[in-house]
């Protein structure tokens, strides 16, 4: 009998466990998206690179490309598709564009770049690698944080997709089963308010 009442009190703390509510709004998706990119870790040898997307409804628009190779951060690419509602020509920004940007922005924006040391230019498009990631981002404040997909996982899994009072959480799988977006946004906030990521493409690198 003793025995048995023993056994009892070990099994209680896991029907308990068992009985709580997940506080992951999308639980099943993301399990099975994260089982989806598991498979393309694995089939890709962790090599790969996803490109993130950023809006906003004053006219800017922009994408952040980063690779991976064999698990690790090898390089990230930051470039405006379209800055003061300027939109990125087919073959690159050209000085038309450029000034056609300065116009819109004024002498106060152009004083601001040369303070920082960088061009019109180099502010809408650059490419970090190995020797310098992360030190041309601090004059971006656009350009998406260094992180590999399993980082992105884990954020989706412990903040973004979480229940929130008062917010609307998203996930969706639109690239082959894998994280197209993960955030929430709070209230009714239009501008600047989502919390999270947009990720339009991922690909294997061969």
């Amino acid at each position: 009998m003793r025995i048995k009442s023993i056994i009892i009190a070990l099994l209680i703390p896991f029907l308990f466990l068992s009985c709580e509510k997940s506080d992951i709004k999308f639980e099943s998706e993301f399990k099975d998206s994260y089982d989806v990119f598991q498979k393309f870790k694995a089939s890709s040898n962790n090599s790969y690179f996803y490109i993130v997307t950023g809006t906003s409804f004053f006219g800017y628009s922009w994408e952040t490309k980063l690779t991976v190779k064999s698990g690790k951060v090898v390089k990230r690419e930051f470039y405006f598709t379209k800055f003061e509602s300027v939109q990125l020509p087919p073959n690159g920004w050209t000085a038309k564009e450029l000034d056609e940007i300065l116009k819109k922005r004024g002498k106060e924006f152009e004083e601001s770049l040369k303070k920082d040391g960088i061009t019109l230019l180099e502010y809408l498009q650059w490419v970090e690698d190995e020797n310098n990631l992360g030190k041309l981002g601090t004059k971006v404040d656009y350009a998406s944080q260094i992180k590999t997909l399993d980082e992105i996982y884990k954020l989706a899994e412990t903040d973004w997709i979480i229940k929130r009072a008062n917010a609307k959480v998203y996930f969706e799988t639109k690239n082959n089963g894998m994280i197209s977006t993960a955030g929430y946004v709070v209230g009714n906030c239009q501008d600047g308010c989502f919390n999270g990521i947009n990720i339009k493409s991922i690909q294997a690198i061969r």
